[in-house]
């Protein structure tokens, strides 16, 4: 009896409690199949064998010697080919007393003691006896599909002398091919057969602390895509009973064996599909509210005053320029605007009458910032024989001569304060000055406000569906005192500010996420930095009881901690409910937790009880992002990660979206399958990353937007079935209109037809013939160039990757293959260089002696030197990067780095051992030949103590050749050049385009054709037709509810067929849009060569041009704000005999309504003349328990959310729901 119970306490400690469903599987896995599981006594063999679409038998031989070491061997064959032992020298690791990892194989004391037939599975147990301890395990083998499910399980152990996890081993399979597929941690095997595997634990349901993969072949010809975990023990040295899923899968092409996440899409996925992402770190300071300095005359008495201006760029070093706004009481007269650089004196003149105690002022607004705006002004009023000079008559006090100096921000003005010392009038910012002939815009705290008025701005161009994270705006600053965030920072404005920019996001029709962070958990040090959240308990320990280690602020210093796993949520539940109270947000943004492995978050602390495995890790991080997404009642945006260590990929559907980075960045391997079968239908990501790292071959480095290929990048997007991204991180962009507006036409027409419809086929341009993916990985097709023909249902899409800018970088191309992209990897111990041999455990190359060492950042020389060499593929210009740095300062007498030109030498570095960076990098210009060498050696000096070097080479060309593509539509031809697409419908109907024009000498044009609006851009300015549209800029034209919006960049003619558009008499920007059936804002930016624009509009509405015909109505223009609420005053509208109408001068930056006046007040409703219960509730009244909404009326009470309580919703013109929250303690200190 005592036996029995043993033997059940032994079972119930090995198996636990019972799993977590799979999180993640092969695809081949989630096949219909059959199964068959028998075992032959006589060859003591236990065969499952799948039968579906395809037959996958796989073998385990009992009689093999490593089955009585603890080994598992499993051998698999496709339909009737070969048999591979594609998984060999599987096994557990072990944790000898001493706390030395030893590897499956490696320890003795192993036999099989049991095996069985349990129903369809195979049950293999093992004792062992590797140290003090006798161990025991189990191995299940099951079929799921067509794929091979390994269980491996052990009882909870000790840290020491116990099991310290899993090892999938390898594949005993010479001339197979290990392959990386972007965003896809775990590689893929395509074997001698024509047939591919992959083989992995699934991590989200791990009892490890860490899930890593191998990858490459050893030296004996073995091949590693192979999983491997890692057990960890709590404080207590105790481990949890150890428990792991792996798969192995066969299969005829690759995306039979992708690993597939299992979750069902998020229910807010679909609110993504039709909308870009705005990026925001910055952005906002471009769109700053108006604020700077006014100065303002008051007339002593009325009369008719001509008024002089002259004004002039004070500073062309460097800025955006300012807006030099000229008014008469509330009416403006002038909006003047100084490019940056322009130093030439230019003048306004104006005259004006005026009542006495009437004021004339003269506003200098910051364009967008307030870098380098000093601004020679001066003012000459005449006022009957009387002047009065601003520069004559400048004085300390306020109201001399009728001279005001105040600052403004907004609609508030406030009074400058007089510095006799400086002789100058300053505000409440440093750089809010008014002098004599000079005034400069201050700065100060309008983040907020700034926001709301980028968001108006955004609309303004009709980019309105977009989904905005904004990352600064955290209570101690962006990354500082974390975990606290609320409330919003006031350094930066106003909590009601900040609610205003939320509600503006919400009426533009946008989503807004603010960030937040639960990950990273500073120390409480006030006064500089405080921390008033910081908990230790809350801390993430190792197994050693220490605090793991955050994100380390450069700038302040301080270092964070991780918060632990299970703590997350209940920092969020602190904080978030206090944002939406207050901020409203409609979407959430996490960072850092959504990109990476939960295991980085796991408390190994024995006192707190959680077990410290991946599985509840992810666990605690997914209901994370459910309570938010609940919380926001929107979709949850986060940081994607990079590389092996990346999990974004296996969050998807618990998280709706991360800014997706690839592998090698610009120069990835565009092979999108996976992403587009396996991830996109349950995670909507955006993006390649971060411009600053897209642009970087590893790093962050913000580029100047000369080398920023937007082309490519959009190029890559659409590839990967990706949202459009518009990010903030490039320099020198001197309106960011024109870059972000042309991606928003671009991809909106295309993303919510490719992000919704499901995939079909992807396949690769040889130069000669389409191919599969397949075949173009076993023919070494440059994927990094892929030509690609994605179908989709009704939708198919070319896109050429191809370009003529090549660059071979260290790190980026690091390869466990001789000669990829170029590099070879080396040693020479005297007898001249020798390859080095790949360590596929390592991730490394590896020498004859044991620290000649070259990784992909990091190399060490052991009795010799290590070499990198690059070899020149084509005859061409190259400019060479090359830098070492010290990475162990610690001993050792430094190492002798040397740049060869085959074997010239062209720059040297000594490192002396003690000196991280002792000489500056090797930046070149050189003339190459096909084949010549370009080889980075690192050698020791007297001894190779401490020699750990730090590298980079990058080698960067562009050739001569030609790398336009022509591809076959239905509809045609099309030439593509570098970074083009083109998609067209099932009918043969484009639908959007960067194309070649081979008739206008190879100009590059873009069009967009979607159901409710049609696009064009003329990149060389030429006036071309485009698909329905004729220009010679940009032009957007919309099909809005009362009429077309037009959004026109760089325009001064766009044509619909025969009817006019627009006409400018200068180029510039020019929207138009509706905002009901009477009224329409229209807004001129970005005029050349004057101030103001003369504009021609013949798209009226039909009904307008109706009503205007018959008489029943006129057109009047008239100045107003961006809500269309006019100014005083205001001129009718002429039109020309074709009906098109005639705007006079329109100054740049000025929003002007244009409505048409009816007869309203006259008792009838008279619709067709444009009245309704909006623009005239006079004689279109709403009745009792109705609401009237864009004209229209309804049974309710609301249009829109905004038209509720905070909290609730409105649906079906009913308010519905709510819910109150209050302010944490945290908030009040």
């Amino acid at each position: 009896m005592k036996g029995c119970l043993a033997m059940v306490v032994w079972f119930a400690a090995l198996f636990g409690p019972a799993p977590a469903p799979g999180q993640v599987a092969p695809r081949s896995a989630l096949e219909s199949a059959s199964a068959s599981v028998r075992f032959d006594a006589a060859s003591q063999r236990y065969t499952l064998q799948a039968s579906g679409r395809m037959v996958v038998t796989y073998v385990v031989d009992l009689a093999d010697p490593d089955m009585g070491r603890g080994l598992l061997r499993v051998q698999a064959a496709l339909d009737r080919g070969p048999f591979y032992p594609l998984i060999a020298g599987a096994g557990t690791r072990y944790r000898n007393a001493q706390g030395t990892l030893v590897e499956p194989g490696a320890y003795a004391g192993s036999s099989l003691s049991g095996h069985r037939l349990e129903g369809d599975q195979v049950v293999l147990e093992w004792s062992e006896r590797p140290g003090a301890r006798e161990l025991r395990k189990s191995v299940r083998l099951s079929l799921e599909g067509l794929a091979l499910v390994v269980r491996f399980q052990a009882e909870a152990g000790s840290g020491n002398d116990g099991y310290a996890g899993v090892s999938l081993g390898h594949a005993e399979v010479s001339d197979a091919q290990a392959v990386e597929i972007p965003y896809l941690p775990v590689p893929l095997a395509l074997l001698p057969d024509g047939s591919v595997m992959s083989t992995f634990v699934d991590p989200t349901r791990s009892s490890s602390a860490e899930v890593s993969t191998t990858l490459g072949p050893d030296a004996s010809g073995n091949l590693f895509v192979h999983s491997r975990t890692l057990l960890l023990p709590d404080t207590a040295d105790r481990t949890p009973p150890l428990d792991e899923f792996a798969y192995l899968a066969v299969g005829r092409e690759p995306r039979d064996v992708y690993p597939e996440p299992l979750a069902s899409p998020s229910a807010y996925r679909a609110a993504l599909s039709d909308r870009l992402v705005l990026d925001v770190w910055n952005l906002h300071s471009r769109f700053g509210v108006p604020a700077g300095v006014t100065l303002r005359w008051q007339a002593p008495l009325a009369g008719e005053a001509r008024l002089h201006l002259e004004y002039a760029d004070a500073d062309p070093n460097c800025g955006d320029g300012v807006v030099i706004s000229v008014r008469h009481q509330e009416r403006t007269l002038a909006r003047l605007r100084i490019q940056n650089g322009e130093t030439a004196t230019k003048a306004y003149d104006q005259t004006v009458a005026l009542g006495a105690g009437e004021s004339l002022r003269i506003s200098v607004d910051r364009a967008g910032d307030d870098a380098c705006d000093g601004t020679s002004l001066r003012l000459a009023i005449t006022l009957g024989a009387e002047t009065f000079d601003s520069v004559r008559d400048f004085s300390g006090t306020q109201g001399q001569r009728g001279f005001y100096y105040l600052e403004f921000s907004g609609d508030t003005e406030i009074p400058l304060a007089y510095n006799a010392a400086q002789s100058r009038w300053e505000g409440s910012t440093p750089f809010s000055l008014i002098g004599s002939g000079f005034a400069h815009p201050g700065g100060g705290s309008h983040a907020f406000a700034d926001a709301r008025e980028m968001v108006r701005r955004y609309a303004e161009y009709g980019l309105t569906r977009l989904a905005i994270i904004f990352h600064d705006w955290q209570r101690h600053g962006y990354d500082q005192g974390l975990p606290d965030h609320h409330p919003a920072n006031p350094a930066l404005g106003t909590g009601e500010e900040m609610a205003a920019f939320g509600a503006e996001a919400r009426s533009a029709g946008m989503l807004l996420a603010l960030h937040e962070n639960y990950t990273d958990m500073y120390p409480d040090n006030p006064p500089d930095y405080p921390s008033p959240l910081y908990d230790e308990s809350a801390i993430a320990l190792d197994p050693q009881g220490q605090k793991k280690l955050g994100w380390y602020h450069p700038y302040t210093h301080q270092q964070a901690f991780v918060i632990a796993a299970s703590r997350m949520i209940d920092f969020s539940r602190l904080e978030s409910g206090d944002i939406a109270r207050d901020y409203a947000p409609s979407a959430a943004y996490l960072d850092v937790s959504t990109g990476w492995s939960p295991g980085r978050a796991i408390d190994h602390s024995s006192a707190h009880g959680h077990p410290p495995t991946l599985a509840a890790a992810f666990a605690e991080h997914v209901a994370l992002y459910d309570f938010l997404r609940g919380l926001y009642r929107g979709p949850l945006l986060g940081e994607g990660g990079e590389g092996p260590a990346r999990f974004d990929t296996f969050f998807a559907g618990a998280v709706d979206a991360v800014e997706r980075q690839t592998e090698r960045r610009r120069f990835a391997r565009v092979n999108p399958e996976f992403e587009l079968l396996c991830v996109r239908p349950r995670m909507l990501n955006h993006g390649l990353g971060y411009y600053s790292r897209y642009f970087a071959p590893f790093g962050q480095e913000t580029p100047n937007v000369a080398a920023a290929d937007l082309d490519q990048y959009r190029a890559s997007e659409i590839a990967f079935g990706h949202a459009g991204f518009l990010g903030d991180s490039i320099d020198a962009v001197p309106d960011w209109l024109s870059l972000h507006a042309p991606e928003y036409w671009l991809l909106a027409a295309l993303q919510a037809r490719y992000t919704e419809a499901p995939l079909l086929e992807v396949q690769y341009h040889n130069g000669n013939a389409f191919v599969s993916l397949e075949d173009a990985l076993r023919s070494g097709l440059d994927l990094s160039r892929a030509r690609l023909r994605l179908d989709y249902q009704d939708l198919t899409v070319f896109v050429n990757r191809d370009g003529d800018t090549f660059a071979a970088n260290s790190q980026a191309d690091f390869s466990h293959r001789q000669g990829e992209a170029g590099f070879e990897y080396l040693e020479d111990a005297g007898a001249g260089p020798q390859p080095l041999v790949w360590d596929p455990l390592g991730g490394r190359w590896r020498g004859a002696r044991p620290f000649s060492i070259l990784g992909p950042a990091y190399a060490h020389p052991d009795g010799g030197a290590v070499l990198l060499r690059w070899t020149a593929p084509a005859d061409v210009n190259l400019e060479v990067h090359a830098s070492v740095q010290d990475l162990d300062l610690s001993c050792g007498d430094g190492v002798l780095a040397r740049l060869l030109i085959d074997s010239v030498e062209a720059w040297s570095c000594d490192l002396p051992g003690d000196v991280e960076e002792a000489c500056p990098p090797a930046t070149l210009s050189l003339a190459v030949r096909a084949g010549d060498a370009l080889t980075l050696r690192i050698e020791q000096k007297s001894n190779n103590y401490c020699d750990s070097t730090g590298y980079e080479f990058e080698a960067r060309f562009l050739d001569t050749a030609n790398h336009d593509w022509s591809v076959q539509t239905l509809g045609g031809t099309v030439t593509l050049p570098p970074s083009g697409f083109v998609a067209e419908d099932g009918s043969g109907d484009l639908v959007a385009g960067t194309m070649r024009l081979p008739e206008a000498a190879g100009a590059i044009a873009d069009f967009a054709h979607a159901g409710d609006y049609d696009y064009a851009r003329s990149r060389d300015g030429v006036l071309r037709t485009l698909g329905a549209l004729t220009c010679d800029g940009a032009i957007a034209r919309l099909n809005g509810a009362f009429g077309h919006d037009l959004h026109g960049q760089a325009l001064t003619r766009a044509d619909a067929g025969t009817l006019c558009l627009l006409e400018l008499s200068h180029r510039a920007d020019v929207n138009l849009r509706f905002l009901d059936r009477q009224r329409a804002v229209v807004t001129a930016r970005r005029v050349e060569g004057a101030d103001t624009v003369a504009l021609r509009w013949g798209d009226l509405p039909e009904a307008w041009a109706q009503a205007l015909d018959a008489g029943v109505a006129s057109l009047r223009l008239s100045m107003c704000d961006f809500e269309g609420n006019p100014q005083p005053g205001g001129v009718e509208i002429g039109r020309d005999p074709s009906g098109v109408a005639i705007l006079p001068e329109l100054f740049d930056g000025q929003h002007y309504l244009v409505w048409l006046v009816s007869n309203c007040g006259n008792g009838s409703c008279e619709t067709g003349a444009g009245e309704d219960c909006l623009t005239c509730p006079a004689d279109c009244p709403t009745g009792a328990q109705e609401v009237c909404c864009g004209g229209d009326i309804f049974t309710g009470d609301c249009c829109a959310d905004t038209d509720c309580n905070p909290a609730q919703t409105c649906h079906e013109h009913q308010c519905q729901g709510g819910s109150d929250g209050e302010p944490d303690a945290a908030d009040a200190g």
